[in-house]
């Protein structure tokens, strides 16, 4: 049985003017990864959810936690607040487990995948809508 790993990774701004934005992000973890995992489960995966944003974990504890578990598959939520963060995590996998699939998905996958694919080519499949 096929173990995946979904992140909510943290999020990245524009500028470090931002950084004062961060105290109001949400501590709640993404229902949207939360349904995805059920839904997957119900289909025979193993699924474990590493919610960075929300708990507050450094770049590096993510990869950290996602590597820690072997997953066959990463999923990655992207919003436009962490499409960067979110590519950044892609790129370590692929470098530190060359056999894992990374896919993309959530609102900035499916507003802008062209774009977004020619800007952080570690993706391997968006998930759209």
């Amino acid at each position: 049985m096929a173990l995946i790993v979904l992140v909510n990774p943290p999020y990245s701004f524009w500028s470090p003017g931002k950084d004062y934005l961060r105290p109001f992000i949400g501590t709640l973890p993404s229902l949207g990864l939360l349904s995805l995992g059920a839904v997957l489960r119900k289909s025979g995966y193993r699924v474990k959810i590493v919610e960075s944003a929300s708990l507050g974990l450094s770049f590096s504890r993510t990869i950290d936690e996602i590597l820690r578990e072997r997953p066959s598959y990463v999923g990655l939520g992207c919003t436009t607040a962490s499409v960067e963060n979110a590519a950044k995590i892609a790129r370590e996998v692929k470098e530190k487990s060359p056999g894992t699939l990374v896919l993309a998905g959530g609102p900035h996958m499916t507003a802008l995948p062209e774009e977004t694919f020619r800007r952080f080519p570690d993706f391997d499949f968006a998930i759209q809508g």
